[in-house]
């Protein structure tokens, strides 16, 4: 697993809402091995702060200001400025889970399923094998794959 200092993955987290952020921090803030080194609030300043920081992993809303999640992972990955990105919708349509998966992203996660699987979903993608996560979860459908 490519991870940051001290064998923990260094994490920029993407969303347009300061409460989700805050939220998602709360969720990782008891993991020893995971770290929010940075934070941004639309796709341009992912970007711009993605240049500066390498993250391991962007943890992103697929419905980013700016620049949408989808085009940011693309250029993140084409840029070679992050080992993972992570994306997370409330939509579950699975030609838009495709179209993430196509875009570079090795994780899908459903908004409403981020409590529950997120910390399984960086463990997983941070391993190089895919996460889809959808509402279906519910009833504990997740799906990993290499």
């Amino acid at each position: 697993m490519p991870i940051g200092e001290f064998g923990v993955v260094c994490v920029m987290l993407v969303d347009h809402q300061a409460l989700m952020r805050q939220t998602i921090s709360f969720l990782l803030a008891s993991e020893l091995d995971i770290t929010i080194v940075a934070e941004a609030a639309d796709g341009v300043k992912a970007l711009g702060l993605a240049h500066d920081i390498k993250p391991n992993l962007v943890i992103m809303n697929l419905m980013t200001p700016k620049l949408d999640g989808l085009r940011v992972t693309e250029l993140l990955h084409k840029q070679k400025l992050v080992d993972h990105v992570l994306l997370f919708c409330q939509d579950n349509r699975p030609t838009l889970v495709r179209r993430a998966l196509d875009s570079g992203a090795k994780g899908y996660l459903v908004t409403s399923a981020l409590q529950r699987n997120l910390v399984t979903a960086i463990h997983t993608v941070c391993r190089g094998e895919i996460f889809v996560s959808t509402i279906s979860d519910r009833n504990n459908n997740v799906g990993t794959r290499r």
